[in-house]
């Protein structure tokens, strides 16, 4: 064995000095009994480490740091075959494991359930490992490989010599009906304006006036284009003696009044909710 070779060799060239032939004996004999123990357990492997650190510290010269590895190779090589032995049956007893949690965890002895303090240091100690998230790690290569980009070559036109120049299409004339236009419909909401006062003979309620009971956004619409009647002058608003808002037309040639700026907030909320107060149904502005 290339061990008791090298354990022979140490021993014969430090035979004339007692302090190292002492060291060289003890190691030998620790290297007798491990090699006596092939079925040696973790335990016995883990004192027999602990024995050769105790003699490691006295290691001066060479040949016996050369003895010293020759043990660490031989306990190394009975770590493998234990391990080796001990993977296939490796199972977890649980009766076990919540005992060496016990004696981690809590000093006393008792069989009853773990204190505070306990199931405290126990979340301390587990925590750790708990937030740590496992490494990916790329076993076949990376997760998938960018393809690579082949550049296409220009496309070079072949342009006619004889075809005439392309020219964008005049614009010969431009149609535009009332509907179409902004102008066209603020002038239509206020002809409807005029015939509802006309009919009831009073100002119309603003908000049965302007509301779509299908559309906020129509809704929104009818606002902006009564906001163009009063900015011209062509109708006014007043409360009446509940406070409601009114909107009435002001006849043409009417001097204009001062106008006053209003600022309102109308969500959608708002709008549902207005429209289930008063009922609405049908549109007094079409669309």
């Amino acid at each position: 064995d290339q061990s008791e070779d090298e354990i022979a060799q140490a021993l014969a060239e430090s035979g004339d000095e007692v302090g190292q032939g002492e060291l060289i004996h003890a190691y030998q004999a620790l290297i007798d009994k491990t090699a006596e123990e092939e079925n040696a357990n973790s335990s016995a492997l883990t004192e027999a480490i602990d024995m050769a650190e105790n003699l490691f510290e006295a290691v001066t010269r060479t040949h016996e740091a050369a003895i010293d590895s020759a043990f660490m190779r031989m306990v190394s090589s009975h770590g493998r075959k234990l391990a080796a032995a001990a993977l296939p049956e490796q199972t977890l007893d649980p009766e076990e494991f919540a005992a060496r949690v016990r004696s981690l965890v809590s000093s006393s002895l008792h069989a009853g359930p773990l204190d505070i303090k306990a199931w405290a240091k126990l979340t301390n100690f587990a925590e750790g490992a708990l937030k740590t998230s496992a490494p990916f790690w790329y076993l076949h290569g990376s997760a998938g490989e960018v393809p690579i980009k082949v550049r296409r070559a220009p496309t070079v036109r072949e342009v006619a010599p004889d075809r005439p120049p392309t020219l964008p299409k005049k614009l010969s004339s431009v149609k535009e009906t009332a509907e179409e236009t902004t102008t066209g419909r603020v002038d239509e909401i206020y002809h409807i304006l005029q015939r509802l006062h006309k009919r009831l003979g009073k100002p119309l309620p603003y908000f049965e006036f302007v509301l779509h009971p299908r559309s906020f956004g129509k809704t929104c619409e009818n606002i902006f284009h009564v906001s163009f009647l009063l900015s011209r002058g062509q109708a006014h608003m007043s409360c009446d003696e509940s406070g409601q808002l009114m909107v009435a037309p002001v006849p043409k040639g009417t001097p204009c009044r001062p106008c006053h700026s209003y600022v309102m907030t109308f969500t959608v909320e708002q709008w549902q909710r207005i429209v289930e107060k008063l009922r609405i149904t049908h549109p007094v502005i079409p669309e």
